[in-house]
């Protein structure tokens, strides 16, 4: 074997300037909690809504009742 190789272009391996495993792990993971997210802010709102619909419906009602 001698001192000096050459190298031929096939034995030299250009590494990828980005390794993609963590960036996409980080994405998705980012996107499962965005995603929970929105799906608990959407059910945390409708029981909002429902609760504050439904103590409007009988604020009417009890208007209406008094009024008669």
């Amino acid at each position: 074997m001698k001192s000096t190789e050459q190298l031929r272009p096939q034995d030299i391996t250009v590494k990828k300037a980005i390794d993609w495993e963590p960036v996409k792990t980080n994405v998705i993971t980012a996107l499962t909690f965005g995603i929970m997210g929105l799906i608990g802010g959407y059910f945390i709102a409708i029981h909002i809504h429902g609760d504050a619909r439904a103590a409007v419906i009988q604020d009417i009602q009890i208007v209406s009742k008094e009024a008669k």
